[in-house]
């Protein structure tokens, strides 16, 4: 926390193709040494083949990947006692967004064999369909949640 005043959250400058904060997103998560351009070719490229596979439009099928591996609730650990306790949070919108978009690239990175750019088509195309490596990333939080239920008291 700031101690003087609040700071103010930057949104990020929208993509110069589709006109989208979500893609820049991906794009700043997919960036390795700083080489913007070979991020957006392989997010773009990446996009333009899941929207074949699928025959929806890329803007949907980002959209519709990224909603579907964000996580609702989560837990976090409380000390109370002596005792620690995984207390289920419900999680913020932009939070949730970040840590599908986090969860999906590094489900992408952490295959192996091929392109990055076929990798992330499928973990999006996965993450459409309700499969892959991110959507399960998912499940295995709401249900470590739901197991906790009973420590939702104690909440601060």
């Amino acid at each position: 926390m700031p101690r003087k005043k609040l700071v103010n959250k930057r949104m990020p400058q929208p993509d110069p193709i589709y006109g989208s904060t979500l893609i820049t997103q991906y794009i700043g998560k997919l960036l390795k040494e700083g080489k913007k351009d070979r991020a957006m070719n392989i997010l773009y490229t990446s996009l333009e083949m899941a929207s074949n596979k699928l025959k929806i439009k890329p803007m949907e099928v980002i959209e519709t990947a990224t909603d579907r591996c964000r996580p609702l609730i989560e837990v976090r650990p409380r000390r109370i006692g002596g005792a620690t306790y995984q207390i289920p949070t419900e999680v913020p919108a932009n939070k949730g967004i970040s840590i599908a978009i986090k969860w999906i690239i590094t489900a992408a990175r952490k295959a192996k064999g091929k392109p990055m750019v076929e990798k992330l088509t499928t973990q999006l195309v996965d993450a459409v369909n309700k499969t892959g490596d991110a959507y399960k990333k998912r499940e295995e939080t709401h249900r470590m949640a739901e197991a906790n239920k009973a420590f939702s008291h104690l909440k601060w």
